[in-house]
């Protein structure tokens, strides 16, 4: 019945004088799902920038990814050799290269190794070391700014070096003596300048000349945990514990002698002395200079003269879950920046005689990584969540959460898996604002606004957007971003069955009306400020406690409303009966008084959606879920789902689009998005997302087949005519249909509006009239600005006279001397209004 139904409109159309060009669903978010991590919290990197490519690297899941837009989205790429897994993966990045090391999930302690040129990832494991190269318990493989490709063989002592990023490999013999030394449990590699790297053991330290290929053995001790030389060829080490408690030292006779160092003698504060201490951070930013981070003292340190003296940089802070303030990780940006990590803070440090710069991040803790992309964001994992900062100082908000070793990419919910529950699209065919039920919150407008208010997004349940201001609904609270929390009946209080919120303004000189519904109905009819508690008649639960749960609100007219329950029926023997009272209700008063108006429909009590079409024409979405209780399992079904129509502003219904069939309930929208009289859509679960031209009366599938039998959550459309699709698995978009009108229809007439781009702008405004030739003969059309209370503070009537006979007309307006705020775009013609929402911002 399906393919007969779109075969019957697409010759419909076709004999109509409309040439379709078709259009399929393209799916912008992702094309794979990273569904676990590996090590994002060990000692390996799995994520670093590509530093000359513009884009993130990321090694999760045994599998090397690639995002291009900061994060929000990963693809999987091939990595030669190409392997279905690799086991413990780690990245290292220099200046303009990225080196993968890897153990072979086929065979034990074989390791590969993998480097991403401009033109791809080349395979750079030598030939001669793969039967027994490993990686070993630590760091065993090592990449800096150079080039320097350096891996340790464990089995016949030696280890492998590059100078020329993987293309050509030197073995190098660990001399006699020294290998137990240099082979010990805890062992990784350091930069100590320019072809100059020290291997760090637990027994002892060596330097390795890259270029001579030459080891030297510097001291064997215990414990040691860095060393780096200065300018003048002096060395300082830190050891993790000495005999006599000196963690530093220092060695100006290339490490035959070591004096300890018990005082830190400071050029911008007093001397300190030095108590026994646990060395777990520090950093060369540059060579030379070292950044220490002294846990026990609660303090970071810099010195860049092996640490005869030193700059006191700043104090850190303890951690909340913790009596240490331990730094986790740190990294540098392509100035040399340093970021150091503590369970409750980010610091930035500019070099090594800096003053510490805090960053407010989102609260975490376990932060293990930190990377810069090509526009300066920063980011920071936890056990819980990927978060990044679109600047250097400013706030932190969540790219990517992780639960239960599970990565939620932006966008993907595998537990419930219904990503998407709110989608808006912007301007210039952009999505500008949506938000997961799995709690992530975006760096979108939307959001932005909502951090604002403090609103929070992970447990908002319902969002408007009316023409004055975003509101959420969270956890029982209403909430609006200029208003903040509403009060009802006198107080602040959560309502705990708080389950919707609808916003009504039909044109700029009528009432703006916000619907509630919570134990009651309610009404506000300014803005949100206070509130009307109305509904009487509508269904109630049981014990009259509450009001049945109301799936939609719609005005029709000036004083009818519309409003949708959710019905629920069950199965009492052979019987089917009403559980909870469903159906749409209709009020003639303004919302005071209700009464059912859908007799019509039969058993189907349980209503999605409705929309107003025009001042007469109303679409409903609706069905019957049926409870039922076999095995004391609760059980819920949907069957009998329609599309229905009514010419009499809901008072009669007619179905126009029948989806039968029986099947687990769903919760979802179907929602009904009214684009104009011309275009409707309607998310559906047998056909996909549906589109009707001419008000409801005639249905097709649009974007083929992609959403057959699919959840589809939410939709949206942009100025061009896109739309965007939230769907189990992701995000979808479909073009523009690339239509030629031969002759137009009788029932579109055009019509003339007004238009704005961008929004919001800090400045410039760009204002199009669509249609512009129909006022011509008009006598006194006229275009105003206004801001939110309605007063006036532009008259743009004169742009219109100087327009001439065009049909589209645009001309731009400064908006830089207005308060950041909303404004209202109005174009009265003489018989109507039209508005169009702007903000000015920064």
């Amino acid at each position: 019945m399906t393919f007969l139904r779109n075969l019957f409109v697409i010759v419909f159309v076709l004999a109509s004088g409309v040439s379709v060009c078709a259009q399929t669903w393209v799916r912008i978010d992702s094309q794979q799902i990273v569904e676990h991590y590996n090590g994002l919290h060990e000692t390996g990197k799995p994520m670093v920038k590509d530093r000359c490519g513009n884009r993130i690297i990321g090694a999760f899941n045994g599998r090397a990814w690639e995002s291009l837009d900061t994060g929000r989205t990963w693809y999987e790429m091939v990595v030669p050799p190409i392997k279905p897994r690799m086991y413990d993966p780690r990245l290292h990045a220099d200046s303009c290269t990225i080196v993968m090391t890897w153990e072979d999930a086929d065979a034990e302690n074989l390791v590969r190794c993998a480097v991403l040129e401009e033109n791809g990832w080349h395979d750079r494991t030598p030939s001669f070391a793969y039967a027994h190269w490993t990686i070993g318990p630590r760091h065993r493989s090592y990449a800096d700014r150079d080039g320097i490709i350096m891996a340790m063989n464990d089995l016949d002592d030696r280890f492998f070096v590059s100078t020329d990023r993987g293309r050509t490999w030197d073995s190098i013999i660990v001399g006699a003596g020294a290998t137990s030394e240099f082979n010990s449990n805890v062992n990784y590699w350091s930069r100590m300048g320019p072809g100059r790297i020290a291997r760090i053991s637990k027994l002892g330290l060596f330097e390795l000349n890259v270029f001579t290929k030459t080891l030297t053995f510097l001291t064997r001790h215990d414990s040691a945990a860095y060393v780096v030389r200065d300018a003048s060829e002096n060395l300082l080490a830190a050891f993790r514990r000495t005999s006599d408690n000196m963690m530093l030292r220092r060695s100006t006779d290339n490490g035959t002698t070591w004096q300890p160092i018990d005082t830190l003698h400071f050029d911008n504060a007093p001397p300190l002395p030095l108590p026994n201490f646990y060395v777990r951070r520090w950093h060369t930013s540059r060579d030379g200079e070292l950044i220490l981070a002294l846990h026990a003292l609660n303090i970071i340190v810099g010195t860049r003269d092996a640490g005869r003296t030193w700059h006191l940089i700043g104090e850190l802070q303890r951690s909340a879950w913790s009596n240490s303030p331990r730094s986790n990780y740190e990294d540098t940006d392509d100035d040399g920046r340093l970021y150091f990590f503590t369970p409750d803070q980010i610091c930035r440090i500019d070099s090594w005689q800096d003053t510490l710069r805090t960053m407010t991040m989102y609260p975490g803790y376990g932060q293990s990584l930190v990377v810069l992309d090509s526009t300066s964001c920063v980011y920071k994992t936890t056990r819980s969540v990927v978060s990044k900062s679109t600047s250097r100082d400013t706030l932190w908000r969540a790219a990517t959460f992780i639960e239960n070793d599970t990565v939620l990419r932006t966008g993907v919910d595998p537990l419930r898996q219904i990503p998407f529950t709110i989608i808006k699209a912007g301007p210039n065919s952009q999505v500008y604002s949506y938000l997961a039920n799995a709690g992530m919150r975006l760096t979108t407008y939307h959001n932005d606004e909502a951090e604002r208010s403090r609103v929070n997004l992970l447990s908002a349940i319902s969002f408007e957007e009316s023409e004055y201001q975003p509101w959420w609904l969270s956890r029982g609270a209403l909430q609006g971003v200029y208003f903040g929390e509403v009060t009802f009946t006198g107080k602040n209080q959560f309502l705990p069955v708080l389950n919707y919120i609808y916003i009504s303004l039909k044109s700029f000189d009528e009432k703006y009306v916000a619907w509630l519904a919570a134990d009651s109905l309610w009404r506000s009819d300014d803005t949100g400020r206070t509130w009307t508690r109305v509904g009487d008649g509508l269904p109630r639960v049981d014990n009259g406690a509450g009001l049945l749960a109301m799936s939609r609100v719609t005005r029709v007219s000036d004083n009818i409303v519309l409003a949708g329950a959710r019905g629920i029926r069950t199965l009492e023997g052979i019987d089917t009966v009403d559980f909870a009272s469903g159906g749409i209700w209709m009020s003639t008063d303004n919302g005071v008084s209700w009464s059912r108006r859908d007799t019509d429909l039969g058993s189907r009590s349980y209503v999605w959606w409705i929309a107003s079409v025009d001042d007469s024409v109303v679409l409903a979405t609706v069905g019957e879920i049926t409870y039922s209780n076999f095995g004391n399992e609760p059980n819920y079904t949907m069957s009998n789902a329609a599309i229905v129509r009514s010419n009499d502003t809901g008072r009669t219904w007619t179905v126009v689009f029948d989806e039968g069939r029986t099947r687990p309930a769903y919760t979802g929208q179907r929602k009904i998005l009214v684009v104009d009289t011309s275009r409707i859509l309607v998310t559906s679960i047998e056909d996909g997302v549906l589109e009707s031209r001419d008000k409801g009366r005639t249905w097709q599938t649009i974007g083929g087949d992609v959403f057959t039998f699919q959840y589809v959550s939410d939709i949206d459309v942009d100025e061009e005519g896109g739309v965007y699709a939230g769907a189990w698995n992701g995000l979808y978009y479909l073009p523009p249909t690339s239509t030629s009108v031969i002759d137009e229809p009788r029932d579109h007439p055009r019509f003339t509006n007004v238009w704005a781009r961008p929004v919001p702008t800090s400045s410039a405004l760009i204002v199009r009239i669509n249609n512009l030739d129909l006022l011509r003969g008009a006598s006194s059309p006229t275009l105003h600005l206004y801001d939110m209370v309605g007063n006036a503070v532009a008259d743009l009537t004169s742009e219109l006279h100087g327009a001439g006979s065009t049909r589209q007309f645009e001309f731009t307006y400064d908006m830089a001397s207005l308060d950041n705020g909303i404004y209202l775009l109005v174009l009265d013609t003489g018989k109507e209004k039209t508005v169009m929402k702007v903000m000015k911002v920064g």
